[in-house]
């Protein structure tokens, strides 16, 4: 008898790994959701508005970022305020 342990065949990659996220509640929800969702009902308002948000993160994101950036890299030139 083997000791190996056996698993039951998945499907790697593309539709199969989605339908089994979804179907097993494994899809975390996110910004993302709403976008796919709205695709696959031609739903173009709230796609624009989950788009429009996730920009808005982005930006959020970015600046924030900068000024950690800015903060934590002091010392270099680039950073000093002339």
């Amino acid at each position: 008898m083997s000791s190996a342990r056996q698993f039951p065949h998945r499907h790697h990659g593309g539709i199969p790994n989605a339908t089994e996220a979804r179907l097993s509640g494994e899809s975390g929800g996110g910004l993302g959701y709403p976008i796919i969702q709205s695709l696959g009902t031609l739903n173009a308002a709230d796609m624009m508005v989950a788009l429009v948000v996730l920009g808005a993160i982005a930006i959020v994101m970015a600046l924030g970022i900068r000024q950690i950036e800015s903060r934590l890299l002091r010392w270099r030139p680039e950073y000093q305020k002339r």
